[in-house]
């Protein structure tokens, strides 16, 4: 479910696609390319009119040797944009530029819905203070870029209930002033979940057993 965007050469030749991933600290782009035996790759976006080296990483295999590292870091605050691509292969060839089109907006969704599709399991958690029941949203307020309503109900799947969801604001850290959980009866033994992204698209509907509960 990693994000994909495609890109098309100004100069001919093969195409390229980028994963992005969003993190606290930046967007990690993966670069992956259709030919073997690349020796570098450099890219720029359209804002600068340098070609910058993604740098190498050390080669397991062959000692002393080095690969291209694939992956680049752009800010959080990166607005949309075309980000140019190139490559060098073994016989000093260049390739390029390609160009691929990077939108926050849609990446954020992707990424999100990669991420949340492997720890669905943990979308919300249980837990039992001084003999009350409290059932936490955390993890998915930190995706609220992406979930624009987290709809749950308990022991039933009518999914007649919503939390509340802040507005995106294109950070990962969780507002001060956001709610991130709700007191629910002691008796409650399953949670069922449904997430509806921003794209208008909607997760399937996940049991979560409470906590101790098998």
């Amino acid at each position: 479910m990693a994000s994909s965007t495609a890109g098309k050469p100004e100069n001919g030749g093969s195409p390229v696609k980028i994963n992005a991933t969003k993190s606290s600290s930046g967007w990690i782009v993966t670069i992956n390319l259709s030919d073997p035996n690349v020796k570098e790759i450099s890219y720029r976006t359209k804002s600068s009119a340098v070609f910058k080296s993604t740098g190498f990483l050390d080669n397991p295999v062959i000692t002393g040797g080095k690969l291209p590292n694939p992956s680049i870091t752009l800010p959080l605050s990166q607005k949309a944009s075309d980000i140019l691509i190139r490559y060098t292969m073994a016989d000093g060839t260049t390739r390029g530029p390609f160009t691929v089109f990077f939108d926050p907006k849609t990446e954020s969704i992707a990424s999100a819905k990669r991420i949340l599709g492997m720890i669905s399991g943990d979308w919300v958690a249980t837990q039992e203070i001084d003999g009350k029941l409290y059932l936490y949203f955390t993890m998915l307020i930190v995706y609220r870029d992406a979930i624009d309503e987290i709809r749950y109900s308990l022991d039933t799947p009518s999914l007649n209930k919503r939390f509340p969801v802040p507005k995106p604001d294109g950070k990962m850290e969780i507002p001060p002033k956001a709610k991130l959980f709700e007191q629910i009866p002691v008796t409650t033994k399953e949670v069922f979940i449904q997430l509806i992204f921003r794209d208008g698209t909607k997760s399937d509907v996940k049991s979560i057993k409470k906590h101790g509960v098998l």
